[in-house]
């Protein structure tokens, strides 16, 4: 098995196990140390079923993983078998018939309101695992409560707080042989599999983790990068600045998420993905301001045939804080990305303004042709260097002389 050979974060080889769980592996204390947080919520609680006792109609049993929405951790739980599955879902299971979880799907007895979703997960980019023989499913309810009440606490935990959305509701993942047969084959998960729902839900909707079209970096959580935070005000109030720098794992999720636009259309492309705010609880309430138009018009759209003007859905909710990271893997400096943000909210932004009959011509509105013609790369040069001039006298602390074209 992959999970045998491999580590569970760089699938570098290596035969290092866990001592308590031994079902994943490590290759450095910086590769455990990465995994640290979400594993040691799960590894006591790691279980496999019994071997078969025979082919006299007994029905093996399977380890998926339970996250509890009121609960601080996650855990391994045995479904089939003598174990149904109704009672891990907070319901009461008043049949006898000990099959029931076996032969009706996690799907069909997960009933929250009958907004039951299910996600599936092939592979994972992030850790170069190509899919083998297996998917993983995840099945939750899509709906949050009226209040924003009932967060899942243990995916929060397990993700220790890197989500791109809240979850809310229990969630369950099971591992189901593919090609998938009717009814499915549902398998025991491992500590690998754990590790690669704890990316998905780290990551979604921004990155599709399964896309194995993307090429992974090699051993991604031994090296760093410098990347840029951008704060929303309710982070600036704990004391951060609007632009941060910041170091980041070339395993960092950021490394994967889309590349704005506009960057890419000056030649300067950078990947924007949102941060979650520091406490879970505070999201969304006033108590945390979560607006960010520095990062939301990043991400205007300048394909004249879809979205001209317009930010994407992902973004028309207030941004919170997001980091920004150079598509190359290149360091970033905190003063380039104030400037990229400068220039998309104030030179840009009227323009596209302008060509929806917004500006001071609704009559006579700039065509998109005409916008596109000021979205280069020596625009934004030029504006650079104006706006480097004014940044040096009004901050001491501002780098001379450090281009981002460089």
């Amino acid at each position: 098995m992959q999970s045998e050979i491999q580590c569970g974060m760089c699938s570098s080889t290596t035969s290092q196990y866990c001592a308590t769980c031994k079902s994943i592996s490590y290759c450095s204390k910086t590769c455990e140390k990465a995994d640290s947080t979400a594993h040691q919520l799960v590894c006591k609680t790691f279980v496999l079923p019994p071997p078969d006792r025979d082919a006299s109609g007994y029905i093996p049993s399977y380890a998926a993983v339970f996250f509890p929405g009121n609960e601080a951790a996650p855990r391994f739980a045995l479904f089939g078998g003598t174990r149904p599955l109704r009672p891990y879902l907070g319901y009461d299971d008043e049949s006898d018939d000990d099959s029931y979880s076996y032969y009706h799907p996690p799907k069909q007895i997960l009933k929250f309101g009958k907004r039951v979703c299910t996600l599936v997960i092939r592979g994972n980019t992030l850790r170069s695992r190509p899919p083998v023989g297996h998917q993983l499913e995840l099945y939750y309810d899509d709906k949050a409560p009226a209040d924003r009440s009932g967060l899942n606490i243990s995916i929060f935990n397990a993700t220790n707080g890197r989500i791109m959305q809240n979850w809310y509701g229990p969630l369950l993942a099971v591992k189901v042989a593919t090609p998938v047969s009717k009814p499915p084959q549902y398998i025991s998960m491992t500590m690998v599999d754990y590790r690669d729902v704890i990316d998905f839900l780290s990551t979604f909707p921004a990155v599709n983790i399964s896309d194995m079209t993307t090429t992974p970096s090699a051993a991604r959580p031994k090296s760093e990068i410098r990347a840029v935070r951008i704060n929303c005000p309710g982070d600036q109030a704990l004391g951060r600045p609007k632009f941060e720098p910041i170091m980041i794992s070339t395993d960092d999720p950021a490394c994967l998420a889309p590349v704005a636009s506009i960057s890419r259309l000056i030649e300067f492309p950078l990947r924007v993905i949102r941060c979650p705010p520091p406490y879970a609880l505070d999201y969304g309430k006033p108590t945390h301001d979560i607006s960010n138009p520095s990062a939301t018009y990043l991400n205007i759209g300048v394909d004249p045939a879809k979205g001209w003007g317009f930010v994407g859905l992902d973004w028309l909710d207030p941004a919170g804080s997001v980091i920004v990271v150079r598509e190359g893997g290149e360091d970033l400096e905190p003063q380039h990305v104030e400037a990229l943000c400068h220039w998309c909210l104030f030179s840009l932004k009227p323009l596209f303004d302008d060509s929806h009959g917004r500006g001071r011509y609704p009559t006579a509105p700039l065509g998109k042709q005409d916008v596109l013609a000021r979205v280069t790369r020596r625009d934004f040069e030029n504006f650079y260097v104006g706006f480097d001039a004014l940044r040096r006298i009004v901050d001491p602390g501002w780098k001379k002389d450090l281009w981002p074209f460089c």
